[in-house]
C-alpha cells in the first residue's frame, strides 16, 4: 500500500504541478502543491490531525488511508480481547461505538457542524476551516470496529452456510435497504426545508448515526453473501468480472482527484455540466488511471 502512495505522492509533487498553469488553475486548492512541504506526514499516516489547516494537507483526500491506518493499529488489542474473553471482547467493542457515536453526535452539535463535509462550523469556534469530526479516528471507528465484529463471526463459525427462517432472511434484507435508503435519501428535506437544514439535533443525529447505519446495512449483505442467503444478490457480488476492477480501486481512489484537478485545471472555460458530459468524463478518468 505504501509504495504505491508514495509514488502517486512524489508524482503530484515533481509532474501534476508542473503540466497546468492555465485560467482554472485549482491545483493549490486540494493540497498538490503542499506535497512538496508535508509530504512525510502522509507517508507516517498522521496527515489527518497534521497540519492543521486543511489548506496544507499534501493530498488531501488521503486522510481516509490516515484514519484506516490509525484504527489498524489498535486492532490486535481488541482481536486479543475476543479470542481471549469474548464477552468481554464484545462488550467493549459494543461501548467504544456507544462512545464513538455520542462523541460525533455531541461534536456536531456543539459547533454546529453542517450535515456534510462541505460546509463550516456555526458557532463555539472561530476558525471556519477545523475539522472536528469528518477525518478525526475517534468519530470514524465505529464502522471498522463492527468490521471487526463480523470477521471474529466468520473466524469462529465451524461452517460458513447457516440456515437461516426465509421470513427473517426477508426482513433482515429489508431493514437493510431500509436503513441504506435512508442514509442516502434522509437529506431530502434538510435541503428542501429551510427550517429542517437549521435543526441542530438533526443534524447532530445524522452526523452521528448515519455512517454506522450505512455499515450496518453493508455487514448485512456481507453475512447474508457469505452464509448462503444472499440469493441473487450473491451472485451478483461474486461475479468474476469485478476482479480486474477490485485489483485497480486502489489507485484508482488515490489517482483520480488530481486527474480530475488536472483536467479541470487545463481547461480554458468553465465547464457546462450535463448528464453525458459526466458519463464521458467519469469514463475516461476510470481509463485514465487504471
Amino acid at each position: 500500500m505504501t509504495p504505491v502512495y508514495a509514488f502517486i505522492i512524489l508524482v503530484a509533487c515533481t509532474l501534476l504541478i508542473r503540466i497546468v498553469k492555465g485560467p482554472l488553475y485549482t491545483l493549490p486548492a486540494m493540497g498538490l502543491d503542499m506535497c512538496k512541504r508535508n509530504w512525510w506526514t502522509n507517508l507516517l499516516y498522521i496527515n489527518n490531525f497534521y497540519p492543521v489547516e486543511q489548506s496544507e494537507i499534501c493530498l488531501t483526500w488521503s486522510w481516509y488511508l490516515a484514519v484506516d491506518f490509525q484504527c489498524y493499529l489498535i486492532s490486535p488489542f481488541f482481536i486479543l480481547l475476543l479470542y481471549r474473553k469474548r464477552a468481554l471482547g464484545v462488550s467493549c467493542i459494543a461501548a467504544l461505538i456507544t462512545a464513538s457515536l455520542i462523541l460525533t453526535g455531541v461534536l456536531s452539535a456543539k459547533y454546529g457542524l453542517p450535515v456534510t463535509v462541505f460546509g463550516s462550523p456555526s458557532k463555539n469556534t472561530t476558525d471556519a476551516s477545523a475539522d472536528y469530526i469528518y477525518t478525526k479516528p475517534w468519530t470514524r471507528i465505529s464502522p471498522f470496529l463492527l468490521g471487526m465484529l463480523l470477521g471474529y463471526a466468520f473466524s469462529s463459525m465451524r461452517s460458513r452456510q447457516v440456515p437461516i427462517n426465509r421470513g427473517v432472511v426477508l426482513m433482515a434484507w429489508l431493514l437493510s435497504t431500509a436503513l441504506m435508503l435512508s442514509v442516502v435519501f434522509g437529506l431530502y428535506s434538510h435541503y428542501q426545508m429551510p427550517q429542517v437544514a437549521q435543526n441542530e439535533s438533526m443534524k447532530a443525529f445524522y452526523n452521528a448515526c448515519h455512517r454506522f447505519a450505512w455499515t450496518l446495512g453493508v455487514a448485512w449483505v456481507v453475512f447474508a453473501c457469505e452464509t448462503g442467503n444472499g440469493g441473487l444478490a450473491a451472485e451478483l457480488l461474486s461475479w468474476p468480472g469485478w476482479k480486474p476492477a477490485s485489483k485497480v480501486s486502489y489507485t484508482v481512489y488515490l489517482l483520480h482527484p488530481a486527474l480530475i484537478l488536472v483536467y479541470m485545471s487545463s481547461r480554458p472555460v468553465t465547464l457546462h455540466y450535463d448528464d453525458w458530459m459526466l458519463v464521458g468524463s467519469s469514463t475516461s478518468l476510470f481509463l485514465g488511471c487504471c
